[in-house]
């Protein structure tokens, strides 16, 4: 027993101890019990990072969730539309008790029905459906800058004579603007749907895109002709590149261009050409088939559908999404002078042969309205609504038409005076 006491304490001494006389080190001990550490607290990168996507959210919770942000850009839209008044209902009123009494209608109504008549004029305008009697507030303003000429008081021999004189007196007043840029005549105007910017073509096969509020030229699509030396065997003919209609797309998008030579141009007008500064669109398409000089063109309303008329007596239909030809439709006994197309797919074009026609593509059929034998030939039409139409004649008479009655509703007589066509 001694021996293994004794054996016990030799084993419990530190290695290298020298006797028992050397005094064991106390081990420094510390005391943990005031000291707690969470789970929470350890130092995890994971966790960390995870803090720190968490923060973030919250702090993006906090600004503006998604459906916040509909809810405050709903509030000011109507906030704008309750601050803009009714100006467009102004617009469209005709008389000062019309507009009396529209204003009282307009007390008697709720908030909730006032913003909804305004939203549903803000749909209809985009759709190009919205409808104004602006005719009134017109004639107004031409009476007041007429009655203001000098020649209207005083009396003249002649009529064609006193034109002149007005004419002259209203650009000097300001009235009329004269943009110079076609070394020819010009022979078509077409304006943008927004009315921001005017195509115009000319004789001297150049077209020109004209800055409208600025009353300025933005830039030219189609440089002039140029006559080229006599060594160049494939030189352009000056007559044939003569531009004789031109047409621009709702979207602002795609320009349309007919020419005396047969060809329908499609040119993209927001691409600047940078190799050529001094003109700018890009020819995307170049479409042939008609037989004649191509006299008309236009886009269906909010739509890449066009239509051309020639005097080939035909009507060519494109689809300018696929930059394809459609149909040709056939009707006419004489050329065609002009064509038009609103929202439905059904243009109405007149003709040298004194009709005005309808074309259901859809149907592959046509209504035929004649003016009478004393009405001459139409060349312009313009489609107000998808049932409603206006005819300009040769004479200068004007025609209103429905496409449910086979003669005109209304019918002016020297609508735009003695001397000159409509």
């Amino acid at each position: 027993m001694s021996r293994l006491r004794r054996r016990k304490n030799d084993s419990s001494r530190p290695a290298g101890s020298g006797g028992s006389s050397i005094a064991f080190k106390k081990q420094k001990t510390i005391d943990f019990a005031d000291d707690h550490i969470d789970s929470d607290q350890e130092e995890d990168p994971f966790h960390e990072d995870h803090d720190l996507v968490d923060s973030d959210d919250e702090e993006i919770e906090e600004e503006e969730t998604l459906d916040a942000k509909k809810i405050r850009l709903a509030r000011e839209y109507l906030r704008k539309l309750e601050a803009g008044g009714d100006g467009d209902d102004a617009s469209g009123r005709s008389s000062t008790s019309e507009e009396n009494d529209s204003s009282s209608e307009d007390e008697d109504e709720t908030e909730h029905d006032r913003i909804g008549i305004k939203l549903q004029r803000e749909r209809l305008k985009r759709e190009g459906t919205l409808e104004r009697a602006v005719a009134e507030k017109v004639k107004a303003s031409i009476h007041h800058s007429r009655q203001s000429l000098q020649s209207v008081s005083k009396d003249a021999a002649e009529t064609s004579t006193t034109a002149t004189i007005q004419a002259k007196e209203w650009i000097n007043a300001g009235h009329v603007r004269l943009l110079r840029g076609h070394d020819l005549t010009p022979t078509c105007v077409a304006l943008q749907s927004n009315g921001e910017r005017a195509i115009s073509g000319s004789k001297d096969h150049s077209v020109i895109i004209w800055d409208v509020e600025n009353q300025r030229r933005s830039f030219t699509m189609c440089l002039p002709w140029k006559k080229e030396s006599a060594e160049e065997k494939e030189a352009t003919s000056r007559t044939m590149g003569q531009v004789l209609s031109v047409a621009c797309s709702d979207d602002g998008r795609y320009a349309a261009v007919g020419r005396r030579d047969s060809s329908v141009c499609i040119y993209d007008i927001r691409v600047n050409n940078l190799k050529k500064p001094s003109s700018s669109g890009t020819l995307v398409k170049t479409f042939t088939g008609h037989k004649g000089p191509v006299t008309s063109l236009s886009f269906r309303t909010q739509s890449l559908q066009l239509f051309s008329g020639s005097d080939d007596r035909c009507i060519r239909h494109y689809n300018l999404n696929e930059m394809m030809y459609l149909e040709t439709l056939y009707g006419h006994q004489f050329g065609v002078t002009g064509v038009d197309c609103h929202k439905k797919e059904r243009p109405i074009s007149v003709g040298r042969d004194r009709t005005a026609r309808a074309w259901k593509i859809a149907e592959d059929t046509h209504l035929i309205f004649r003016g009478g034998a004393k009405v001459a030939s139409a060349d312009s039409v313009r489609v107000m609504k998808d049932d409603w139409f206006l005819t300009g004649h040769e004479d200068g008479h004007l025609g209103l038409w429905m496409t449910e009655k086979k003669r005109a509703v209304c019918s002016i007589d020297q609508a735009h005076g003695c001397v000159g066509n409509v």
